[in-house]
């Protein structure tokens, strides 16, 4: 899976605290906050995820509740 960049508010003990907890479960960052993303918004992304990714074809949210098809 791509890795993009994305802005978040947060001082240097909050961005340790975001690498030990991704450490605890160990997964990197990038990876805790997608999970984090789909939990949270997994439904109100849906029909973004589905409306941009018709012309790729792949369209998986980690979240077994949210997207998990392919759009024909």
């Amino acid at each position: 899976m791509e890795i993009t960049t994305i802005s978040l508010r947060g001082d240097v003990p909050y961005k340790k605290a975001l690498n030990a907890v991704a450490a605890a479960r160990g997964i990197k960052v990038a990876d805790l906050v997608r999970e984090v993303l789909d939990a949270a918004l997994g439904e109100e992304l849906r029909p973004h995820v589905v409306r941009f990714v018709a012309s790729n074809g792949d369209n998986n949210l980690r979240n077994s509740n949210t997207v998990s098809k392919k759009v024909s």
